[in-house]
């Protein structure tokens, strides 16, 4: 049975995972989970960064931590050509955004593959004038 193509992808700032990076993909347990409410959002997403040699895998390893440890990054959400979210700062859809990444214990941890999960949170634009 062939492996079906991976489309959704999660891009914060200029870091990507999911889609067509297979050495950064989605873990399928909680893959993508999101939560809107009025003001604000909340996304949770893992994934297995993997590489082929030692220094390539602390290199990858390196870069994703530090990509999720910048605040204030545009996030973008897609499902193949689909934009499923788009939360930026610089066209005010996502306000002071923050994200942090943890590495916990899991099978998925070997000696070239580490299982990260990410929180990515910030505020959205009021959009509920009339019920003043």
């Amino acid at each position: 049975m062939p492996i079906p193509t991976r489309e959704l992808s999660i891009t914060y700032g200029t870091y990507t995972v999911g889609g067509s990076a297979s050495d950064k993909l989605l873990d399928g347990e909680t893959a993508y989970e999101f939560t809107k409410r009025f003001d604000s959002f909340d996304l949770r997403f893992t994934f297995i960064v993997t590489a082929t040699t030692e220094s390539a895998f602390k290199t990858a390893c390196d870069n994703a931590e530090a990509a999720f440890r910048q605040p204030f990054k545009n996030l973008t959400v897609t499902l193949g050509a689909q934009t499923l979210l788009s939360a930026s700062q610089d066209s005010n859809t996502g306000l002071e955004i923050r994200s942090e990444i943890e590495m916990a214990e899991h099978v998925a941890n070997t000696g070239r593959s580490r299982r990260y999960r990410v929180r990515i949170s910030g505020g959205l634009p009021a959009d509920n004038v009339t019920d003043a």
